[in-house]
């Protein structure tokens, strides 16, 4: 039973993805002018998809990996991710390395080298997504003591496929999906150190510490998962020392400066393109080396430009507050069961703002808290949670205004 059940979450995963991300090789293309990092690859006349600029480097970085100890390689601050396409890859590109398809021509300057390579990629975007709706399935049943509508819970799993990520990133070489996946990840494993007790066990602890140490090799965004795993074990055990929280520090930062030190030795240089070519974090330093006043007027100048980038978040925003409201008088609502979401929120809120790097793209991480928390709501209200054609029809119609709308691109 349990096996025909997973192939039946299979299988229905598959369907959503599948006709969302080909729903959008039919979005309107860029207009001639557009300033965009990427390149719009069309599939006869009315439908195409996005190449975005950096996918040529992603490939080629998988098919000779060396590069990434090169001084100045663009992905040596993310590789990891690079080498678990290479191990996908090759025996893709050894198979079809050889097919002259034209599409992949603007992949590199050597025909068609990077085919097998890049639809690994597109491989793992399709297993990123899979797992962030397993997470999702699983956290929503686990809170709800399995007392969940399932078409209800189908539903909103479409929000977490049909948006500007997966329009413009699903069909090209990329690591953004990532940004779907670690917000419900780090949720996972907030419930697991309150249930199963780890926070009682220091070892495991710091090996979740290490381990999200090695997968800060794969996407930044691990970082913030890193601290919300600091923050669960110490909601859950108070006698957490100071020396442990730092030890668990120095676990997550072992794989990382270990990295650096054998790109170091290797030439001479680390390089980080987030910090070097858009200078994340960079303006904290810089603002206080030239005066306090300084760093206040950047700061209140970021708040606006991030602030900036939550035009479609904050509609989901809006409906999380008017759900709380109506909920607030609803017996029958765990509000403690929101706590992970609302920590996780936050320290993810904090985070991207620390980067003063700010795209619309960067915020929808925290789209997939907003997500568990509106459904969780919603079940919660028993005048409306057995009426899930209602929110069949909104969603139709946010996939509808995703696929339609001019952009984003990249």
């Amino acid at each position: 039973m349990f096996k025909n059940r997973s192939l039946n979450n299979f299988a229905r995963y598959a369907l959503i993805i599948s006709v969302i991300s080909i729903s959008f090789l039919f979005s309107p293309r860029p207009g001639p002018d557009e300033d965009i990092c990427a390149k719009y690859m069309p599939l006869g006349t009315h439908a195409g998809f996005m190449l975005n600029c950096d996918a040529a480097v992603f490939c080629m970085s998988a098919a000779e990996p060396a590069m990434l100890l090169d001084s100045g390689a663009v992905r040596q601050s993310r590789p990891l991710y690079v080498l678990a396409a290479t191990a996908i890859g090759f025996p893709i590109q050894a198979v079809l390395g050889r097919l002259n398809v034209p599409i992949f021509h603007a992949l590199g300057d050597r025909g068609t080298p990077y085919i097998g390579y890049y639809i690994a990629y597109v491989l793992m975007n399709i297993a990123l997504l899979m797992l962030t709706l397993y997470l999702f399935e699983y956290i929503i049943k686990k809170l709800t003591g399995n007392d969940i509508n399932k078409w209800l819970l189908y539903a909103f799993s479409m929000f977490l496929v049909s948006n500007q990520l997966t329009k413009a990133f699903f069909w090209t070489a990329h690591q953004q999906f990532f940004a779907m996946f670690t917000p419900l990840f780090t949720i996972y494993l907030y419930l697991m150190i309150q249930e199963k007790g780890w926070a009682l066990q220091n070892k495991r602890i710091g090996w979740l510490s290490f381990m999200t140490g090695i997968l800060m090799l794969c996407y930044g965004n691990f970082a913030p998962m890193f601290a919300c795993i600091q923050v669960a074990a110490w909601s859950t055990n108070r006698k957490i020392a100071i020396p442990a929280i730092i030890k668990n520090t120095v676990l997550f930062l072992l794989p990382s400066l270990s990295w650096v030190a054998i790109c170091t030795i290797k030439n001479g240089h680390y390089y980080n393109s987030e910090i070097e070519k858009f200078h994340q974090l960079m303006w904290i330093p810089a603002s206080l080396h030239m005066s306090f006043s300084q760093f206040c007027s950047m700061f209140f100048g970021l708040i606006i430009a991030y602030l900036k980038t939550f035009a479609e978040p904050s509609f989901f925003i809006f409906a999380a507050i008017v759900l709380a409201m109506i909920t607030k008088s609803t017996k029958s609502f765990q509000k403690q069961a929101l706590y992970p979401f609302y920590i996780s929120f936050l320290v993810y809120f904090l985070f991207l703002f620390v980067l003063g790097y700010y795209k619309q793209r960067l915020t929808f991480t925290l789209f997939p808290f907003l997500i568990c928390i509106l459904l969780l709501q919603v079940n919660s209200i028993k005048s409306i949670r057995n009426k899930p054609y209602i929110f069949y029809l909104i969603v139709l119609g946010w996939h509808l205004y995703n696929v339609l709308s001019y952009g984003p691109f990249d």
